[in-house]
């Protein structure tokens, strides 16, 4: 069996309640002061305070962590942020931890009671403390300002896929006697390759195999009093000669020189400029605009979300392959990002825009019904993510009868997202234009910004950076007419209807049914290659009906045609790709990637020593086809850490499975170029 799902950690209390861990007998925290041992060990040692107002010589501090814990060390590090933020300016926070064994959220919270000074900034973690799954989790607090990416799983493997660089480290491990198997010279290599120039290091320890290892990592390492009863410790800063960057840690050549750059300091009217704004569009607006950047939005429609966004309501839904593998991965932490963020952003709107009645992924029938069956057998996620249903189970739930069980995953539902994209976009730090067609965007080689002209040649903005979010219309730009996309149509129907129907789950079979908002049921949708038109058509609307109840008989006298009183419908352009995954990231360019790694068409394994070719300053955000509501707000996350060169909310694996120039380098393979 697969293990998504990790195992959490198993506790004793001692008589005051503070944690020890059972497995390797060790404490997690100092008993005599927990803050007063982070505050000396790890903040004061790599100077956190201090660095914190360098606004002058850095754009954030990212600190790394080995050993989450009970978030003790994120949680000072965010109080030593927050004070000095009253004061005067600080540079955002950038936290980065892993965890093999990840206390239980229930855990936790006692475990950070001890805490009470702490408390305003504990619940808030606990708010957003993700599910024991292997990974990447991206936690964001403080309107971006502060963020924390928890890597769950073996640090080994985690850290060895993750894209950053830190500035400084904890190392706050169990002591290397009672965990042998975590300290070991893979470990120390792997921080050594994230380590940012004259970055720091502490810990509480004295032990030779960290001495030894952050000396091969390239530190050096200095004896210090240590903290309370201690008498040393260890520290020391990194010396070696390197010119290690975040595009150095990818494996494939044509990937480096695909993440972000300094943001060029060249006049001009906007630092990133957004185009579309359906949820692509105004997720990656509000996430840029949260690090103090000046966005301008534009799209030709007259109001937000007019395209695949618009309709009414929407499914926040993932499918899982039964195979744990990066798509899998992605989809996972997809679903889990956006299921918080949809939390966190509907809190602060008055607008109601999303709805967690769950979602229960129907076995609607024996095909269906062995996919789940294999899923189970084969993997173990945990409960509060997805939980497997009998029929009566399934009905209790949903509050109408089903035939059939299926996987119900409570935290999901639907989300209105038309109207979150007018929530996100009316935020008084993004500019929007509305009813503007865009010719083209040519750079100034010498200066590198982009100027942007609409179809009357005449100019709209200047820019840094440029995101086309534009779904299918993005091949309209020479730059990205190469982009293997395609448009799908779909037609959703929304029935007011005479009889009641008690839904109060989203159900997804062969197509999905949302409960009612406004009295109205939103169900749907077909899938339709060959129309390319977005007209209402009635046939559309019988094609819907018969799909649902087919599978979901209980719908019958909901939709018969002598109890409906209204029924309409919306009709989009999904755009996807060829393998279904998203397109994200800095665009490429095509001619010069071509002849960088022609070779590939004739060695499959060829070597290179030369990177990517991409066009500087410019990114795409498109093809989320019909699971953009699960995948747009990672995507966002993602490319503001590109343009601001932060660490990535994803591995690796995912950036080389979304990146644009996958198609290019398979097409070279194939010799299809």
């Amino acid at each position: 069996m697969q293990l998504p799902a990790v195992p959490t950690a198993d506790l004793i209390w001692d008589e005051v309640g503070h944690p020890i861990s059972k497995q390797h007998n060790d404490v997690y925290y100092s008993r005599e002061n927990g803050i007063e041992e982070t505050q000396y060990v790890f903040l004061d040692n790599n100077n956190i305070g201090q660095r914190f107002q360098e606004t002058d010589k850095r754009s954030l501090l990212t600190v790394a962590e080995i050993g989450f814990g009970t978030g003790l060390n994120f949680l000072c590090c965010w109080l030593e942020w927050h004070k000095r933020k009253k004061n005067r300016g600080v540079v955002p926070l950038h936290f980065i931890s892993v965890e093999n064994a990840p206390l239980l959220a229930s855990d936790l919270t006692k475990a950070l009671a001890n805490w009470p000074s702490l408390r305003h900034l504990s619940e808030q973690l606990v708010e957003q403390y993700p599910l024991a799954v292997k990974g990447c989790h991206r936690l964001v607090f403080e309107q971006g300002l502060v963020t924390l990416t928890l890597y769950i799983g073996d640090a080994e493997e985690q850290f060895s896929r993750a894209l950053f660089l830190a500035d400084a480290w904890f190392l706050d491990g169990f002591a290397p006697h009672k965990s042998r198997e975590m300290w070991s010279r893979t470990l120390f290599n792997i921080i050594g390759q994230h380590s940012a120039k004259d970055a720091t290091f502490s810990t509480f320890s004295i032990a030779g195999v960290i001495r030894r290892g952050m000396q091969q990592a390239g530190f050096n390492v200095i004896k210090v009093p240590g903290f309370g009863r201690k008498k040393e410790m260890q520290a020391g800063q990194f010396a070696a000669n390197t010119n290690t960057s975040i595009n150095q840690q990818l494996g494939l050549p044509w990937l480096k020189g695909s993440l972000g750059t300094p943001l060029n300091l060249s006049p001009c009217n906007y630092d990133v400029t957004i185009i579309g704004a359906g949820l692509a569009g105004a997720t990656t607006a509000t996430a840029l605009a949260a690090r103090g950047l000046k966005v301008l939005v534009l799209d030709k429609q007259a109001e937000p979300g007019e395209g695949g966004s618009g309709n009414p309501q929407g499914a926040l839904y993932n499918k899982f392959s039964s195979d744990f593998n990066v798509q899998t991965e992605y989809a996972l932490s997809n679903l889990l990002f956006s299921q918080s963020y949809y939390h966190r952003t509907q809190q602060q709107s008055e607008s109601q825009f999303w709805n967690n009645c769950g979602l229960i992924q129907v076995a609607w029938n024996d095909k269906e019904a062995k996919k789940q069956a294999d899923f189970l057998s084969k993997n173990k996620y945990p409960q509060s993510l997805l939980d497997p249903l009998n029929a009566a189970q399934a009905t209790a739930v949903s509050g109408v009868p089903l035939s059939h069980g299926g996987l119900y995953f409570r935290r999901s539902g639907w989300v209105a997202p038309k109207k979150l994209c007018t929530v996100l976009l009316n935020d008084n730090d993004i500019e929007t234009r509305y009813n503007t067609h865009i010719k083209t965007f040519t750079q100034n080689n010498d200066s590198q910004i982009w100027s942007i002209v609409d179809i009357h040649n005449q100019l709209i903005a200047t820019s840094r950076n440029i995101v086309v979010c534009s779904a299918s219309d993005s091949k309209l730009f020479k730059q990205l007419g190469h982009l293997k996309i395609k448009p799908i149509r779909g037609q959703v129907s929304i029935v007011c209807s005479t009889t009641e129907y008690p839904l109060k789950t989203v159900l997804c079979g062969e197509g999905y049914i949302s409960p009612k908002d406004n009295n109205k049921f939103c169900f749907g949708a077909t899938f339709d290659l060959k129309n390319n038109h977005c007209d209402e058509l009635k046939e559309d609307h019988s094609k819907n009906i018969d799909q649902l109840t087919q599978w979901l008989q209980s719908a019958k006298p909901l939709l018969s045609s002598s109890q409906i009183r209204t029924l309409e419908g919306r009709a989009s352009q999904r755009c996807t790709s060829p393998d279904y995954v998203p397109i994200i990231g800095k665009a490429p360019d095509i001619q010069e990637q071509i002849n960088r790694f022609s070779k590939l068409r004739n060695d499959a394994k060829a070597k290179f020593d030369v990177p990517g070719a991409y066009h500087e300053g410019l990114f795409v955000n498109i093809a989320h086809g019909s699971k953009g509501l699960s995948s747009c707000p990672l995507a966002a996350e993602f490319i503001a850490s590109q343009i601001c060169n932060e660490p990535s909310p994803v591995s690796a694996d995912v950036v080389n499975a979304i990146s644009p120039s996958r198609f290019i380098i398979r097409d070279l393979i194939r010799r299809k170029l």
